[in-house]
Order: C-alpha cells, then sequence, then structure tokens
C-alpha cells in the first residue's frame, strides 16, 4: 500500500481502475486520460492475467492520444494502474 502512495504522489496525473469495467479500451481511454498530453510520459500497470492484451492496450492508447512515451508494466494486483508524469 505504501508504495502505492508513493507513486501517486509521482504522478501528474493518477487513476486505478478495476479490471472488470473495461470493456473497450479505446473509448476507455477516451474517457480518462487528459487531453494535451504530447510532452508527458504514461506509465500504465496491467494486472499478468492481461499479459496477452498488452499490444491491444498499447495501440488503444495509441489511437486515443499521443504521449512522448507509452510504458506499459506487469503487476499481480487485479486494477490497471495510469501514472502520467
Amino acid at each position: 500500500m505504501e508504495r502505492k502512495k508513493e507513486i501517486s504522489e509521482e504522478c501528474l496525473y493518477y487513476k486505478e481502475i478495476p479490471r472488470s469495467l473495461i470493456s473497450n479500451y479505446e473509448k476507455f481511454f477516451n474517457f480518462v486520460l487528459p487531453k494535451n498530453v504530447e510532452d508527458k510520459e504514461i506509465i500504465i500497470s496491467v494486472p499478468e492475467t492481461l499479459f496477452h492484451e498488452i499490444e491491444m492496450i498499447r495501440n488503444s492508447i495509441s489511437k486515443v492520444r499521443k504521449f512522448k512515451t507509452v510504458i506499459i508494466t506487469l503487476d499481480k494486483s487485479s486494477n490497471i494502474s495510469i501514472c502520467m508524469k
């Protein structure tokens, strides 16, 4: 828990969303990600069970927003975390 607090404090924007609430990645990212992010870095932490969907997630992010850097990591959590720096 302490680690998540540290991470969220480092982020300009931080969200943690249960995977069960997401049915369409493009619509989801279009809704939750802020606009005007061309100079920002985004770090998405996804559950290990979504390993096979990483490329789909990366493509969905690229379609809705143009970030300077997109990093996707795997996590033991069941939620998807978004950190924008």
